[in-house]
């Protein structure tokens, strides 16, 4: 079942495999990685203080006080 298709920064997608499925794609020339998903800890969920964001700060309320807003970050270390 296909998930998502990367086509910006990287050419991919995203799926949920059986092993042996996993092992046949492997098999292929054309193969050039497999990543199994792996979930990290959240750092904060208390944007506000994080941001250091007051509820009289004006840039706050004219975005919304971040309705619809996600920010997410993925560090590699690369």
């Amino acid at each position: 079942m296909l998930l998502y298709s990367y086509n910006h920064a990287m050419h991919g997608f995203s799926t949920k495999l059986t092993p042996s499925q996993v092992s046949e794609i492997e098999k292929s020339p054309t193969h050039i990685a497999t990543h199994e998903e792996r979930f990290s800890k959240v750092f904060t969920t208390h944007s506000l203080e994080f941001f250091g964001l007051r509820h009289s700060s004006e840039l706050w309320s004219a975005s919304s006080y971040g309705e619809g807003v996600i920010i997410g970050i993925i560090d590699t270390g690369i």
